[in-house]
């Protein structure tokens, strides 16, 4: 990940951050779960989960051409149905941070990864 998320920047809450990571599933051209999280009560467990997971990649610099190459090789094991109803979680890793980012925010992983840079 790269970019700022720097002290300047308002560091994000969980609930800030399932509500981007929302909006980006309502945009998604196959949302996690098909139609059974597209209430914000519904996709917030899995929103906190995803939003942890996440920060443990951001947080270990773990790239996206990374995370896409992992999320090809882990669908070749599942169902044609289940695999139409999963959204690969490099589709939320890529856009989550630079939604994050260009609204001027930060998480605790992006403000770590900044914080490490001059170390």
């Amino acid at each position: 990940m790269s970019g700022t998320g720097g002290v300047e920047s308002r560091q994000i809450d969980s609930i800030d951050a399932v509500a981007i990571l929302f909006d980006l599933h309502k945009k998604a051209f196959k949302p996690l779960g098909g139609k059974g999280f597209l209430s914000l009560d519904s996709f917030f467990p899995i929103g906190l989960k995803l939003y942890r997971d996440l920060e443990e990649l951001c947080i270990e610099g773990v790239s996206i051409l990374d995370v896409k190459h992992v999320d090809s090789l882990v669908q070749e094991g599942i169902p044609p149905g289940s695999l139409e109803r999963l959204q690969a979680v490099s589709y939320f890793y890529e856009y989550f941070y630079r939604n994050v980012q260009e609204l001027g925010l930060s998480t605790r992983s992006l403000r770590y990864r900044n914080c490490c840079r001059f170390f």
